[in-house]
């Protein structure tokens, strides 16, 4: 069995997960809580919740891949983990639906050209739901992603305690 020589600090990526949910999550109460549509809440979400969700799928993506690439368990659970369902995955070319495993979402995620919520109306007015759109192309194939936000967080949290971490790296930045 070989070692590689770095491992990824799973406390970190568990609390970006973490900072993903309370964003998915609390985006609705930031709605609730505006006493109008140019509330200075709504403002602020608006400057900021965008880039921060894509910034956070995009990372959790690349180290779930890395995590994925890496890891030395080969075993059944973790494959059948990474086999798991999370949307859908539809080929604009030929029309053909499939769904989207959470190995698959993670490529998806790294390498979309557009992330955006799958909401009706415009999403600086609604609030972020559990689905967003990934697009992009591979081989002059043009795809799009419905990504369940809430079972790829899930399937993420999951990637990442399937092995014991260190108690000394929640200590590490």
């Amino acid at each position: 069995m070989s070692s590689y020589n770095f491992q990824l600090n799973g406390v970190l990526i568990r609390r970006d997960l973490y900072r993903l949910a309370c964003l998915i999550a609390s985006d609705q109460v930031l709605f609730d809580l505006a006493a109008t549509t140019n509330d200075e809440l709504l403002a602020l979400r608006n400057e900021f919740v965008f880039d921060e969700i894509t910034h956070l799928l995009i990372s959790i993506a690349a180290a779930n891949r890395i995590q994925f690439d890496f890891t030395m368990d080969t075993s059944p659970k973790r494959k059948n983990h990474a086999l798991s369902d999370c949307g859908r995955l539809l080929d604009l070319n030929s029309g053909k639906e499939k769904p989207l495993t959470f190995r698959e979402a993670c490529n998806k995620i790294i390498h979309a050209v557009h992330i955006v919520p799958e909401a009706g109306g415009d999403p600086a007015h609604n609030p972020i739901g559990d689905h967003f759109i990934l697009r992009g192309s591979l081989n002059e194939k043009s795809w799009q992603a419905f990504l369940h936000v809430r079972d790829y967080i899930r399937f993420s949290v999951a990637n990442f305690g399937l092995e014991k971490q260190n108690n000394s790296s929640r200590n590490l930045l």
